[in-house]
């Protein structure tokens, strides 16, 4: 046996003794100072999946309760429209504040409430106490775990490393996140929570959007980080709104109106037309299609090449029988493609015209903002969006690799309207140009990082960027392959209001069930009480986003209780249901539903969800309920039908969280 302990025992690097694994645990990282790299450390960035991960989901969980105990009805009531509107960065942003910005760790921590927690989870505590707001400019991605980041918030400080998978996932070089991060044990930092996209708008740098926008929501010039922490959620409003205005903008400035024109020329014009057009320099040849056209092609900006990018300025269609349909966008492009035909064909007549504004349409459709939140600065200057279409050569049917070849070939000798109409080698050569240049190249190594990443594209801007000298910005390349996008990992990166998997439960059936359901009936006051313990369960279900009436709801809620007191007659004091988690996963479990194809079966798919509460024989027994009492209620009275399936998802969830904690105790 004496043996047996002493193999047990480890190697401490920091101690330079061996220790048993009972010292290591309720020590490490606390009275001893661990080095980041001992195989023993959880938070050693090789355990990252194994061991933090697991750890940091049991804090921030442990963490939600606490909080939620502790917060007022109107506080609660913010964060749980947050959860049922699915806005899970204002749901992190209001834990976050109410958790840090309100100290209320420190708090616990001195008066004692976190006294039996284990030494590994307080290490995680202790590090969430640093966490504060950045603004993240991405410098490459390390590996399938960590990125290397700017905050630009505290441009004087150098890179540092990111710790976080789903971030490393999605990166592409120079790409914004705004969000928030705190220091690991391990002197690496780490994501909390979900990050908001920061554009680059060419006129502005990252850091001065997000300035400007701040100053314009009354931020103070010095200790920001307090004021930061609380008024996230405003924040991203403006940003947001922010957003649409320059969407806005782009759209008044831009002459997106799509042109067709129906024309007829005689038919001896029409047998010398076909010819007369692939005789000229600047059309391109499109080739038949099914419309029985004798000619398509398109005009071209400059005579046709066989190795460079074209600009097209709209398209020819003749046909038969002497029509002629001309399509082309924006008033100049119009212009010059009627003059083009007219040349061709003088007696050119035009029977019909017909426009579509692009421009109105998309203005329409962009979500309403307050224009309150957006600082007039940052509408100035905004470019219109471009009407040139591009071709390259084969007639466009070359792979996205080619287009990209081609696109960037004489790129660092093109004028640019965004450098002054300057070439970038001539831009990089001038000390008031090259800062503008180098947030143009930003955002062009961006797109094609996301190239790379979407669809593998095999291409990179290094050697342009080492062609210019801008070689503070080359950096190695994004990853290839396919990734998933941020709203993706939105429900799996939700630190706080995530969905929690019920606890390993004894199932409660046949005998025993029917003996607790003897008992339950038998004491009328267990149900009340069970009313109180789940009384912010059922406060919430009048935010689900399935519109029960109020019969419907009572339905439920009666039937939540009934399940409560079955699964936990008596309970220790510090049961807390979290009412955030069960409404998130009725919304998952709605969405599973709605999503099902024809052929899938909606009973397995609602028996899985069933199974998945760990007490499916109280939830069958609980929605018996629902048929017994229908028969009760006058028939213009009683519940819908139709809603027998969302009442009971809404059930699955509540009784879902109820079997979170603690573990059923016998009646």
């Amino acid at each position: 046996m004496g043996q047996a302990k002493r193999n047990k025992q480890r190697h401490c690097p920091a101690l330079d003794e061996t220790i048993t694994p009972a010292v290591c645990g309720s020590n490490r990282n606390s009275t001893i100072v661990c080095t980041a790299d001992c195989p023993h450390n959880p938070f050693n960035p090789d355990n990252y999946f194994s061991s933090y991960q697991e750890i940091e989901g049991k804090v921030v969980e442990r963490l939600s309760r606490m909080l939620y105990g502790e917060l007022d009805f109107s506080q609660k009531k913010k964060i749980s429209n947050a959860v049922s509107k699915r806005e899970h960065f204002v749901t992190n942003a209001l834990h976050v504040w109410h958790l840090h910005g309100e100290r209320r760790t420190e708090i616990w921590r001195n008066r004692g409430d976190f006294g039996d927690w284990k030494n590994d989870e307080l290490t995680v505590v202790r590090s969430l106490d640093t966490i504060r707001v950045a603004l993240l400019e991405i410098q490459w991605v390390r590996d399938d775990r960590s990125t290397l980041v700017r905050d630009l918030l505290r441009p004087d400080e150098a890179p540092f490393v990111l710790m976080d998978a789903t971030t490393a996932s999605i990166a592409c070089r120079f790409s914004v996140l705004l969000t928030w991060i705190y220091q690991m044990p391990s002197g690496h930092w780490r994501l909390s929570g979900i990050a908001l996209d920061v554009p680059r708008t060419g006129n502005h740098t990252p850091r001065e959007m997000f300035e400007t926008i701040i100053t314009q929501l009354g931020a103070p010039e010095t200790g920001r980080d307090s004021w930061l922490l609380e008024n996230m959620p405003v924040i991203q409003t403006a940003f947001t709104a922010t957003a649409s205005a320059q969407e806005a903008r782009r759209y008044e400035i831009s002459d997106l109106t799509t042109y067709e024109r129906i024309c007829r020329v005689d038919q001896a014009t029409l047998r010398k037309l076909p010819v007369a057009l692939l005789a000229s320099p600047r059309i391109q040849d499109d080739g038949p299609d099914s419309s029985k056209a004798v000619f398509r092609g398109s005009l071209m900006e400059a005579p046709v090449s066989d190795d460079e990018t074209m600009t097209c300025l709209g398209s020819i269609a003749v046909f038969p029988d002497g029509e002629i349909k001309l399509k082309s966008m924006g008033k100049e492009n119009t212009r010059v493609l009627l003059d083009f035909m007219r040349n061709l064909a003088p007696r050119i007549e035009i029977t019909s015209e017909s426009l579509q504004d692009l421009a109105r349409k998309r203005r329409e459709s962009l979500p309403p903002w307050d224009a309150q939140l957006v600082p007039p600065a940052l509408l100035e200057n905004v470019t219109a969006i471009g009407l040139r279409s591009e071709r390259i050569p084969n007639h466009g049917k070359s792979s996205l690799l080619t287009m990209m070849e081609h696109r960037y070939k004489s790129f660092a000798d093109t004028a640019i309207p965004q450098i002054e109409d300057r070439s970038p080698r001539e831009a990089a050569c001038d000390p008031r140009l090259r800062p503008l240049l180098i947030e143009l190249m930003k955002l062009h190594i961006t797109g094609i990082d996301q190239q790379r990443r979407e669809s593998g594209l095999d291409f990179d801007l290094n050697p342009i960027l080492e062609e210019l000298g801008l070689r503070e910005i080359i950096q190695p390349p994004a990853p290839r392959g396919n990734i998933e996008s941020m709203e993706d990992h939105d429900e799996e990166d939700e630190d706080f209001a995530e969905i929690l998997m019920p606890r390993p439960q004894t199932l409660i059936e046949d005998e025993e069930l029917d003996r607790r359901m003897d008992a339950v009936m038998a004491d009328k006051e267990l149900l009340v009480t069970s009313s109180t313990q789940i009384h912010e369960l059922l406060a919430a279900m009048h935010d689900l986003s399935i519109k029960l009436n109020d019969l419907e709801l009572q339905e439920v809620q009666v039937a939540a209780c009934l399940a409560q007191a079955l699964i936990h007659p008596t309970l220790p004091e510090d049961f807390s249901p979290y009412p955030d988690s069960m409404i998130a996963r009725t919304e998952s479990f709605l969405a599973e539903i709605l999503k099902l194809a024809p052929e899938d079966s909606i009973i397995e798919t609602m028996e899985r969800i069933g199974r998945s509460t760990r007490q499916w024989e109280v939830l069958d027994m609980c929605v018996g309920t629902f048929n017994k009492r229908r028969s009760v209620f006058r028939k213009s009275k009683k519940p819908r039908p139709e809603m027998l399936l969302p009442m009971t998802i809404a059930l699955c969830a509540c009784i879902c969280e109820i079997t979170l904690w603690p573990p059923n105790p016998p009646a």
